[in-house]
């Protein structure tokens, strides 16, 4: 998985780990797997199995213009897990608090926080 100081500054790493798929960062793709083609051999007459490896950009990924069909949902982060603020959220009642250089971890809101997000509710 990438360092939290270079998902920070590119969080496409981080995302593609994230979404249990591999980061390349030879290539800077996102692979998602392979894909088995059938397809016919003209000079032989015999079939053949093509693979092929699905993959986009990763920052492509992170911003949706490609894999799309590839996204999986992430859970909100509990309290004191480690939240990668550019594509995941704490759960309910918790926000994120920054505890070293370009980390964060939810915790519980505090008490201004708390009231606005019930009035906010409301609405």
């Amino acid at each position: 998985m990438a360092s939290s100081a270079l998902a920070a500054m590119a969080p496409w790493p981080s995302y593609c780990d994230h979404q249990d798929y591999t980061y390349d960062s030879e290539t800077g793709n996102c692979i998602f797997g392979e894909e088995a083609v059938g397809d016919y051999d003209s000079e032989s007459g015999a079939e053949k199995i093509i693979l092929y490896e699905m993959k986009c950009n990763a920052k492509d990924f992170f911003y949706g213009t490609c894999g799309q069909e590839y996204v999986k949902e992430i859970s909100c982060r509990q309290v004191d897990e480690t939240v990668f603020v550019q594509f995941e959220e704490c759960c309910r009642g918790l926000e994120p608090k920054t505890v070293g250089l370009l980390q964060a971890t939810c915790q519980e809101m505090n008490f201004f926080n708390k009231v606005w997000q019930w009035f906010a509710g409301l609405f």
